[in-house]
Protein backbone atom coordinates (compact mmCIF):
# COMPACT_ATOMS: atom_id res chain seq x y z
CA UNK A 1 0.00 0.00 0.00
CA UNK A 2 0.91 3.49 -0.59
CA UNK A 3 1.94 5.46 2.67
CA UNK A 4 2.26 9.24 3.89
CA UNK A 5 5.14 11.13 4.82
CA UNK A 6 3.45 13.94 7.01
CA UNK A 7 5.62 17.24 5.96
CA UNK A 8 5.62 21.11 6.48
CA UNK A 9 6.40 23.71 3.64
CA UNK A 10 7.79 27.24 4.75
CA UNK A 11 8.39 30.27 2.92
CA UNK A 12 7.74 28.82 -0.61
CA UNK A 13 7.11 31.80 -2.94
CA UNK A 14 3.51 32.46 -3.28
CA UNK A 15 2.94 31.81 -6.74
CA UNK A 16 4.03 28.19 -6.22
CA UNK A 17 1.67 25.20 -5.96
CA UNK A 18 -0.16 24.91 -2.72
CA UNK A 19 1.89 21.84 -1.42
CA UNK A 20 4.57 23.93 -1.11
CA UNK A 21 2.52 25.85 1.27
CA UNK A 22 1.75 25.00 5.27
CA UNK A 23 1.01 21.08 6.05
CA UNK A 24 0.72 18.29 4.38
CA UNK A 25 0.59 14.23 3.37
CA UNK A 26 2.71 13.47 0.54
CA UNK A 27 1.58 9.91 -1.06
CA UNK A 28 5.10 7.84 -1.06
CA UNK A 29 5.79 3.64 -2.30
CA UNK A 30 8.59 2.30 -1.09
CA UNK A 31 10.27 1.88 -4.85
CA UNK A 32 9.96 5.60 -5.15
CA UNK A 33 12.05 5.88 -1.20
CA UNK A 34 14.49 3.06 -2.50
CA UNK A 35 14.83 5.59 -6.33
CA UNK A 36 15.40 8.42 -4.35
CA UNK A 37 18.10 6.72 -1.98
CA UNK A 38 20.45 5.13 -4.85
CA UNK A 39 19.82 8.00 -7.08
CA UNK A 40 20.52 10.81 -4.54
CA UNK A 41 24.01 12.23 -5.23
CA UNK A 42 26.80 11.33 -2.90
CA UNK A 43 30.35 13.59 -1.94
CA UNK A 44 32.60 12.83 -4.71
CA UNK A 45 35.42 10.23 -4.09
CA UNK A 46 37.40 10.69 -7.35
CA UNK A 47 39.77 7.61 -6.71
CA UNK A 48 37.46 4.68 -5.56
CA UNK A 49 34.54 6.03 -8.18
CA UNK A 50 37.58 5.29 -10.79
CA UNK A 51 36.46 1.52 -9.68
CA UNK A 52 33.55 0.62 -10.65
CA UNK A 53 32.96 -2.09 -7.92
CA UNK A 54 32.88 0.96 -5.59
CA UNK A 55 30.14 2.85 -6.65
CA UNK A 56 28.14 -0.11 -7.39
CA UNK A 57 28.33 -1.04 -3.33
CA UNK A 58 27.65 2.62 -3.09
CA UNK A 59 24.20 2.50 -4.59
CA UNK A 60 22.91 -1.01 -2.90
CA UNK A 61 24.31 -0.26 0.14
CA UNK A 62 21.75 2.96 0.58
CA UNK A 63 19.09 0.48 -0.66
CA UNK A 64 19.80 -1.56 2.38
CA UNK A 65 19.78 1.28 4.71
CA UNK A 66 16.27 1.51 3.47
CA UNK A 67 15.41 -1.98 4.26
CA UNK A 68 17.10 -2.14 7.46
CA UNK A 69 16.10 1.10 9.02
CA UNK A 70 12.21 1.60 7.92
CA UNK A 71 9.22 -0.34 8.31
CA UNK A 72 5.46 0.53 7.24
CA UNK A 73 3.23 1.20 10.05
CA UNK A 74 -1.02 1.11 8.92
CA UNK A 75 -0.83 4.63 7.06
CA UNK A 76 3.29 5.34 7.81
CA UNK A 77 6.69 4.96 7.49
CA UNK A 78 8.68 4.53 11.43
CA UNK A 79 12.04 3.13 12.50
CA UNK A 80 12.45 -0.79 12.64
CA UNK A 81 13.61 -2.13 16.49
CA UNK A 82 17.02 -2.87 14.54
CA UNK A 83 17.22 1.17 14.01
CA UNK A 84 16.14 2.13 17.50
CA UNK A 85 19.38 -0.19 18.58
CA UNK A 86 21.80 1.57 17.02
CA UNK A 87 24.45 2.87 18.81
CA UNK A 88 24.78 7.09 18.61
CA UNK A 89 27.38 7.31 15.31
CA UNK A 90 25.51 4.66 13.22
CA UNK A 91 22.47 6.34 14.33
CA UNK A 92 23.83 9.55 13.10
CA UNK A 93 25.02 8.00 9.78
CA UNK A 94 21.40 6.39 9.09
CA UNK A 95 19.68 10.07 9.64
CA UNK A 96 22.00 11.89 7.91
CA UNK A 97 21.15 9.23 4.77
CA UNK A 98 17.67 9.16 5.32
CA UNK A 99 17.66 12.92 5.42
CA UNK A 100 19.62 12.78 1.85
CA UNK A 101 16.67 10.30 0.84
CA UNK A 102 14.15 12.24 1.61
CA UNK A 103 15.49 15.71 0.05
CA UNK A 104 15.96 13.87 -3.04
CA UNK A 105 12.41 12.41 -2.90
CA UNK A 106 10.36 15.78 -2.34
CA UNK A 107 12.81 17.58 -4.74
CA UNK A 108 11.54 15.64 -7.50
CA UNK A 109 7.60 15.27 -6.48
CA UNK A 110 6.84 18.82 -5.11
CA UNK A 111 9.73 20.81 -6.98
CA UNK A 112 10.08 18.76 -10.36
CA UNK A 113 13.62 18.19 -10.19
CA UNK A 114 14.60 14.16 -10.07
CA UNK A 115 18.60 15.29 -10.82
CA UNK A 116 20.29 15.79 -8.01
CA UNK A 117 24.20 15.74 -7.30
CA UNK A 118 26.27 16.26 -5.02
CA UNK A 119 28.34 20.05 -4.33
CA UNK A 120 31.57 18.27 -4.80
CA UNK A 121 31.02 17.69 -8.06
CA UNK A 122 30.75 20.77 -8.82
CA UNK A 123 33.45 22.13 -6.72
CA UNK A 124 36.29 19.67 -8.83
CA UNK A 125 35.21 21.08 -11.79
CA UNK A 126 34.60 24.64 -11.54
CA UNK A 127 37.71 26.48 -13.34
CA UNK A 128 38.44 28.24 -10.10
CA UNK A 129 38.62 25.22 -7.81
CA UNK A 130 36.96 25.63 -4.44
CA UNK A 131 39.39 24.57 -1.93
CA UNK A 132 38.67 22.80 1.25
CA UNK A 133 38.44 25.58 3.53
CA UNK A 134 35.45 26.66 5.87
CA UNK A 135 34.31 28.45 3.40
CA UNK A 136 33.85 25.40 1.09
CA UNK A 137 32.93 23.13 4.19
CA UNK A 138 30.24 25.26 4.60
CA UNK A 139 28.34 24.63 1.52
CA UNK A 140 25.30 22.99 0.95
CA UNK A 141 25.38 19.19 -0.06
CA UNK A 142 23.10 19.09 -3.42
CA UNK A 143 22.64 21.16 -6.35
CA UNK A 144 19.72 19.90 -8.94
CA UNK A 145 18.40 20.93 -11.90
CA UNK A 146 14.73 20.61 -12.71
CA UNK A 147 12.80 20.08 -15.79
CA UNK A 148 12.81 23.51 -16.87
CA UNK A 149 16.48 23.32 -16.89
CA UNK A 150 16.74 25.75 -14.15
CA UNK A 151 19.48 25.46 -11.34
CA UNK A 152 18.28 24.98 -7.19
CA UNK A 153 20.21 24.66 -4.42
CA UNK A 154 19.32 22.03 -1.30
CA UNK A 155 20.88 21.25 2.22
CA UNK A 156 19.86 17.56 3.73
CA UNK A 157 19.70 17.15 7.59
CA UNK A 158 18.21 14.00 9.20
CA UNK A 159 17.61 13.68 13.08
CA UNK A 160 16.39 10.56 14.58
CA UNK A 161 14.93 12.08 17.92
CA UNK A 162 12.32 14.51 16.54
CA UNK A 163 12.65 17.69 15.23
CA UNK A 164 15.78 20.42 15.33
CA UNK A 165 15.31 23.67 14.85
CA UNK A 166 18.99 24.49 15.24
CA UNK A 167 20.03 22.09 12.43
CA UNK A 168 17.24 23.66 10.22
CA UNK A 169 18.49 27.20 11.14
CA UNK A 170 22.16 25.55 9.77
CA UNK A 171 21.09 24.20 6.66
CA UNK A 172 18.66 27.59 5.63
CA UNK A 173 22.27 29.17 6.22
CA UNK A 174 24.81 27.14 4.02
CA UNK A 175 21.86 27.11 1.39
CA UNK A 176 22.98 30.64 1.06
CA UNK A 177 26.97 29.94 0.37
CA UNK A 178 26.02 29.56 -3.50
CA UNK A 179 25.34 32.50 -5.43
CA UNK A 180 25.43 31.10 -9.01
CA UNK A 181 25.65 27.63 -10.91
CA UNK A 182 26.67 27.62 -14.36
CA UNK A 183 26.29 31.63 -14.80
CA UNK A 184 22.73 31.15 -12.86
CA UNK A 185 21.13 32.42 -9.84
CA UNK A 186 18.89 29.17 -8.53
CA UNK A 187 15.80 29.83 -8.50
CA UNK A 188 15.28 28.05 -5.18
CA UNK A 189 17.27 27.46 -1.71
CA UNK A 190 15.65 24.65 -0.04
CA UNK A 191 16.82 23.52 3.71
CA UNK A 192 15.23 20.07 3.80
CA UNK A 193 15.20 17.75 7.48
CA UNK A 194 13.57 14.61 8.00
CA UNK A 195 13.48 13.16 11.18
CA UNK A 196 11.45 10.33 13.12
CA UNK A 197 9.11 11.40 16.05
CA UNK A 198 8.41 8.66 16.32
CA UNK A 199 7.33 8.35 12.37
CA UNK A 200 9.32 9.76 9.70
CA UNK A 201 7.86 12.91 8.68
CA UNK A 202 9.67 16.20 7.02
CA UNK A 203 10.18 20.09 6.94
CA UNK A 204 11.31 22.39 4.36
CA UNK A 205 11.93 25.97 3.69
CA UNK A 206 12.72 28.19 1.02
CA UNK A 207 15.45 30.52 3.09
CA UNK A 208 16.94 33.81 2.16
CA UNK A 209 18.81 34.84 -0.98
CA UNK A 210 22.74 34.42 -1.42
CA UNK A 211 25.05 36.02 0.97
CA UNK A 212 28.23 38.22 0.40
CA UNK A 213 30.46 35.49 0.38
CA UNK A 214 28.76 32.89 -1.56
CA UNK A 215 30.61 31.36 -3.95
CA UNK A 216 29.88 30.90 -8.02
CA UNK A 217 29.84 26.95 -9.71
CA UNK A 218 30.73 26.46 -12.97
CA UNK A 219 29.62 23.24 -13.44
CA UNK A 220 27.69 22.83 -16.90
CA UNK A 221 24.51 20.80 -17.09
CA UNK A 222 26.31 17.87 -19.15
CA UNK A 223 28.92 17.56 -16.32
CA UNK A 224 26.23 17.10 -14.35
CA UNK A 225 24.91 14.86 -16.12
CA UNK A 226 27.32 12.58 -16.33
CA UNK A 227 27.92 12.56 -12.58
CA UNK A 228 24.65 11.82 -11.95
CA UNK A 229 24.42 9.04 -13.80
CA UNK A 230 28.09 7.40 -13.09
CA UNK A 231 27.21 4.76 -10.83
CA UNK A 232 23.94 3.06 -12.20
CA UNK A 233 26.27 3.55 -15.44
CA UNK A 234 28.85 0.99 -13.57
CA UNK A 235 26.28 -1.18 -12.57
CA UNK A 236 25.00 -1.66 -15.93
CA UNK A 237 28.54 -2.40 -17.11
CA UNK A 238 27.37 -6.03 -16.59
CA UNK A 239 25.33 -8.47 -18.36
CA UNK A 240 22.47 -6.86 -18.86
CA UNK A 241 18.51 -7.70 -20.58
CA UNK A 242 17.09 -4.86 -23.04
CA UNK A 243 13.24 -4.97 -22.09
CA UNK A 244 10.27 -2.77 -23.32
CA UNK A 245 8.30 -1.28 -19.68
CA UNK A 246 5.53 0.90 -20.12
CA UNK A 247 6.22 1.92 -24.23
CA UNK A 248 10.03 2.40 -23.06
CA UNK A 249 13.26 0.49 -24.19
CA UNK A 250 15.44 0.06 -20.79
CA UNK A 251 18.83 -1.49 -20.47
CA UNK A 252 18.14 -3.82 -17.49
CA UNK A 253 20.64 -5.37 -14.64
CA UNK A 254 19.37 -7.68 -11.64
CA UNK A 255 21.73 -7.37 -8.22
CA UNK A 256 21.63 -11.31 -7.40
CA UNK A 257 22.10 -10.16 -3.27
CA UNK A 258 19.49 -7.69 -2.60
CA UNK A 259 16.74 -8.46 -5.95
CA UNK A 260 16.97 -5.00 -6.91
CA UNK A 261 16.26 -4.73 -10.82
CA UNK A 262 17.81 -1.49 -12.20
CA UNK A 263 17.53 -0.16 -15.64
CA UNK A 264 18.60 3.09 -17.51
CA UNK A 265 16.73 3.90 -20.57
CA UNK A 266 18.28 2.98 -23.96
CA UNK A 267 17.89 6.59 -25.69
CA UNK A 268 18.84 8.58 -22.57
CA UNK A 269 21.06 10.76 -24.02
CA UNK A 270 19.21 11.86 -27.14
CA UNK A 271 15.74 12.12 -24.45
CA UNK A 272 17.69 14.25 -22.12
CA UNK A 273 18.58 16.68 -25.00
CA UNK A 274 14.85 16.36 -26.00
CA UNK A 275 13.57 16.84 -22.94
CA UNK A 276 15.95 19.30 -20.54
CA UNK A 277 18.96 20.28 -22.68
CA UNK A 278 16.87 21.63 -25.56
CA UNK A 279 15.14 23.73 -23.08
CA UNK A 280 11.85 23.65 -25.04
CA UNK A 281 10.72 20.67 -23.45
CA UNK A 282 9.36 19.32 -26.37
CA UNK A 283 8.95 15.88 -24.86
CA UNK A 284 8.16 16.04 -20.71
CA UNK A 285 10.41 13.23 -19.12
CA UNK A 286 7.26 11.51 -17.21
CA UNK A 287 7.48 8.53 -14.53
CA UNK A 288 5.22 5.59 -14.12
CA UNK A 289 4.59 3.64 -10.68
CA UNK A 290 3.79 0.76 -11.81
CA UNK A 291 3.49 -1.06 -8.61
CA UNK A 292 4.54 -0.48 -4.97
CA UNK A 293 7.67 -1.80 -5.78
CA UNK A 294 8.29 -1.53 -8.86
CA UNK A 295 8.53 1.92 -11.15
CA UNK A 296 9.92 4.11 -13.85
CA UNK A 297 10.86 7.56 -13.06
CA UNK A 298 11.45 11.05 -14.60
CA UNK A 299 15.10 10.62 -14.57
CA UNK A 300 14.87 7.91 -17.25
CA UNK A 301 16.09 5.25 -14.31
CA UNK A 302 13.34 2.10 -13.94
CA UNK A 303 13.59 0.20 -10.35
CA UNK A 304 11.93 -3.09 -9.49
CA UNK A 305 12.59 -3.64 -5.98
CA UNK A 306 11.45 -7.88 -6.42
CA UNK A 307 8.96 -9.83 -3.54
CA UNK A 308 11.13 -9.59 -0.54
CA UNK A 309 10.11 -5.41 -0.38
CA UNK A 310 6.81 -6.75 -0.55
CA UNK A 311 6.85 -7.58 3.12
CA UNK A 312 7.93 -3.83 4.53
CA UNK A 313 5.43 -3.77 7.19
CA UNK A 314 7.28 -6.82 9.44
CA UNK A 315 10.73 -6.14 11.20
CA UNK A 316 13.84 -6.67 8.67
CA UNK A 317 14.23 -10.61 10.57
CA UNK A 318 10.62 -11.72 10.03
CA UNK A 319 10.65 -10.54 6.30
CA UNK A 320 11.53 -13.53 3.99
CA UNK A 321 15.51 -14.17 3.06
Amino acid sequence: MIKKIPYQARKFPLTYPVALHGSHRLDVSWVEIVWAAITVGKRDRSVLLAHGWYSVADLFSRALQIYAYLRSSTSRFEPTDLFKELDPSEKGAGSYALGMTMAKLFADKLLDTPWLVHVSVAKKTSQHAIKSTSKSKSLPDLIGLNLSNEWIVVEAKGRSHGFNNEALENAKKQTSKIRTIDGKVPILRVAAQAYLEPSLEVVLEDPDEATRDAVDLDIPNNQMFKAYYKPVENFLRGAVVIQTIAGVQYRLREDPVTGITIGLRTDLDKWLVQSVLGGGLTHQPSGTLISETEGSFRDGVYVDLGPRWGHMHRMPEERPS
